[in-house]
């Protein structure tokens, strides 16, 4: 799957949704890159992941959440995306 992402003026952030299905029902995972200050030695880009309908991912996992690069932080999400399969069972 292919992910459209859109930019948030007011935010200033980078966003996406995708739908999504496991043991809670069916719901989206909310997907959003926002800028970090320019001294942050870890990144430039922090991954925000919020689950609605399903279940919350910091329960079960850690993710990579900071990157220095946009685009490869919007490529390493779409794979992440692709290999989740409370993602691909809600396209089903």
């Amino acid at each position: 799957m292919t992910l459209i992402w859109q930019f948030n003026k007011d935010y200033q952030c980078w966003e996406t949704e995708v739908k999504a299905r496991d043991y809670l029902g069916e719901g989206v995972y909310k997907i959003s890159l926002q800028p970090r200050p320019g001294y942050c030695d870890r990144g430039r880009w922090m991954l925000v992941i919020t689950s609605h309908g399903v279940g919350n991912l910091d329960d079960q996992e850690a993710l990579s959440r900071y990157y220095f690069n946009l685009d490869r932080a919007k490529a390493e999400v779409e794979d992440w995306v692709n290999a989740r399969k409370e993602v691909a069972d809600a396209y089903l």
